[in-house]
C-alpha cells in the first residue's frame, strides 16, 4: 500500500527529457552533497535511482545537482 498511487507517473525516454531540463537533480547513496547543505532551485526535476542499480551513467551526466539524503538512526 502506501501513497504511491497518488503520484502521477509517466513513462518516457528520460535522457531525451532531461536534455530540455537544465536543473535536473539526482539522488545518490554516497559521494554527493547532503540535501541539507545545498540551496535548491525553486523548480526542477528530481531523479530517484533504483535502489539496487542507482542512476544510469547516461542520466548521471545530465544532472545539474547531485544530492545525498542522509540516513539517521540505526537500521533494523
Amino acid at each position: 500500500m502506501g501513497s504511491h498511487p497518488r503520484v502521477n507517473i509517466c513513462y518516457l525516454d528520460l535522457e531525451s527529457f532531461l536534455e530540455s531540463k537544465p536543473k535536473a537533480i539526482g539522488t545518490f547513496m554516497n559521494g554527493a552533497t547532503s540535501f541539507y547543505q545545498r540551496v535548491l532551485p525553486i523548480s526542477g526535476v528530481v531523479v530517484l535511482g533504483y535502489e539496487a542499480n542507482g542512476i544510469s551513467e547516461a542520466v548521471y551526466t545530465q544532472l545539474y545537482i547531485r544530492l545525498s539524503i542522509p540516513r539517521y538512526g540505526a537500521l533494523k
